[in-house]
């Protein structure tokens, strides 16, 4: 769900997400990102529908970060992954090595 903070009614509803949703959301101007049990989903702030899907080879339970333009996640291995200007998520780091 998505509801404007002004007047607090759903704004919209996506049923875009095919895996559960497993952590906050992050949210910009114009996405909604939202972590998974698959990766995670950016979906259209204005209408909900889907924009991308980055899958991931385990699930994400905390909260992506959009900074600048990139996308930063991280998995419940421990990575790292960034997804720069929307291309595709690289690990930038792991911990354990």
């Amino acid at each position: 769900h998505c509801a404007r903070l002004k007047d607090v009614r759903r704004y919209w509803r996506s049923d875009a997400i095919g895996a559960s949703a497993t952590g906050t959301p992050a949210v910009d101007d114009s996405l909604v990102c939202v972590p998974a049990a698959d990766g995670v989903h950016l979906l259209s702030a204005a209408t909900g529908r889907a924009v991308r899907r980055y899958g991931t080879r385990r699930p994400v339970r905390a909260a992506p970060l959009l900074l600048g333009g990139t996308l930063l996640v991280g998995d419940t291995d421990g990575d790292l992954l960034a997804a720069p200007g929307g291309k595709p998520l690289e690990k930038v780091y792991e911990t354990g090595s």
